[in-house]
């Protein structure tokens, strides 16, 4: 499988501007030139290569085992020529990505007119744009048979697999030939597969967002007739059981990640994902049969379950915006960067929590903050972001020993603690949008593309 991939050399030409019907006598005007200096101003066409002296990727790693990466990073693509473009044009079809792709069915192909038919819908829209000048534009090929291909036939997949053993870095999938395949799967088929995702999973969102809205207004205590019988009821009933129809082909395409990937499958975004769907079917049993669980435990299902559906949401940016950062991004990438101050943060509340805890011993039933240990827990919470009355400690019966502990508990959790967390929040904040963010926005990619595949078969050209 071969990729042609484009971008620009930003160069403008000097001399005269020809429109866009005129290449051919610019050309020509150009190998004259040339041909009058001595120079053909033109790189040589590179020499004939059969398809089958072509590595594909299973060979490669077959025969170059320690040398994948470099070979990727050396031989990975080859340049075919240069042409020349309407800037206007070039900026157009190229977009944000500074890229294009198309695939092929052999390494040698005629590539030149092939790229300027893609080229030629968008000159159509630069009609009227006023003056323009020329930019230079590199074809190059993919140099492996099949990149495009799915599974481990393909360059993604033995990539990723590498990269979720700790065999590489995720600088790997900048590499011009991996950006390729990234983006020639993006842009054929994966972007308007995850528009379709997101469609199916607004119409469970919408509907699981009705059907609260409806039982608000139920008599838990309402028998299944009774409730059939209601109105208001009968509705939230309907809309409960048509969630389960839009949210039926992510359980499919879960179910055949997990047979696919086994433990590598054990992720929190995943596991978030699985109890979302286990939660959607409890609530919908559990709301017509009445019988098993208390209303106040029901209400926490479904606040539970909302909490999951619309942080997933987020998820979904990247197939409108995919060039800039999603919360989803810098939560993840925050957490793993802070994952052991935060533990180390939580250790020194629990601490401090038990401390009041075991303080406040004769004065449970006096005040509330530490009446019980999770009261306690949240009340360290609450005095972490300044939420203290003072009576609190001035009434106890240990008024000093409560004053010095709750000193301490200020000085080392609000004026060491605190800001440490935020100085590195930020620093980690900024690794967001460097480079490196890039590299990480492809890998996620590269992991649709692997998960889509297991349950869906699209069209590799």
């Amino acid at each position: 499988m071969d990729e042609g991939l484009v971008e620009p050399l930003m160069e403008e030409q000097q001399g005269y501007e020809f429109p866009m019907l005129d290449e051919r006598l610019l050309k020509e005007l150009q190998c004259l030139d040339a041909a009058e200096n001595g120079n053909s101003g033109m790189d040589q066409p590179p020499e004939h290569v059969a398809d089958e002296e072509v590595y594909k990727m299973r060979e490669l790693i077959k025969e170059k085992p320690k040398d994948v990466i470099q070979y990727l990073e050396e031989e990975g693509v080859v340049k075919l020529g240069e042409f020349d473009i309407q800037d206007a044009v070039a900026f157009k079809a190229l977009g944000k990505d500074n890229l294009m792709t198309a695939g092929a069915d052999h390494y040698e192909i005629d590539w030149e007119p092939m790229w300027r038919d893609c080229l030629s819908e968008y000159s159509r829209s630069t009609a009227g744009m006023g003056w323009t000048t020329k930019v230079t534009m590199e074809a190059h090929v993919v140099n492996l048979r099949d990149a495009a291909a799915e599974g481990s036939r393909g360059l993604l997949h033995p990539l990723l697999k590498r990269y979720q053993a700790h065999g590489c870095s995720a600088a790997v999938f900048a590499l011009p030939a991996v950006q390729a395949v990234i983006h020639f799967k993006w842009s054929r088929w994966a972007r308007t597969f995850l528009l379709y995702e997101l469609s199916c999973y607004c119409a469970w969102l919408v509907g699981f967002t009705v059907f609260t809205l409806l039982f608000q207004q139920e008599d838990w205590t309402m028998t299944f007739w009774e409730l059939m019988a209601d109105t208001n009821g009968f509705l939230a009933t309907v809309f409960s059981l048509l969630t389960l129809v839009p949210m039926a082909p992510f359980v499919y395409m879960e179910l055949c990640t997990v047979a696919a990937y086994g433990w590598g499958w054990v992720r929190l975004w995943n596991l978030m994902d699985m109890a979302s769907y286990a939660l959607q079917i409890v609530i919908t049993v559990l709301h017509i049969q009445r019988d098993f669980l208390d209303e106040g435990w029901f209400s926490v299902l479904v606040a539970t379950q909302h909490v999951l559906m619309w942080t997933k949401l987020h998820y979904f940016a990247k197939a409108f915006n995919p060039t800039k950062t999603t919360i989803i991004d810098t939560i993840r990438i925050v957490l793993d960067d802070m994952k052991w101050f935060l533990l180390f943060l939580t250790l020194t509340m629990v601490g401090f929590g038990l401390a009041f805890y075991a303080l406040f011993r004769q004065d449970r039933d006096r005040f509330m903050d530490f009446k019980n240990i999770w009261h306690s827990f949240a009340s360290m919470f609450s005095y972490m972001l300044a939420m203290f009355d003072y009576n609190v400690f001035y009434n106890s019966t240990n008024p000093a020993a409560a004053m010095v502990l709750f000193v301490m508990f200020e000085f080392i959790m609000n004026v060491l603690l605190l800001n440490i967390l935020i100085a590195s929040m930020t620093n980690s904040f900024s690794k967001v949008t460097q480079v490196g963010m890039h590299h990480s926005r492809l890998c996620w990619r590269l992991s649709l593309f692997a998960a889509l595949n297991q349950s869906v078969r699209p069209v590799h050209l």
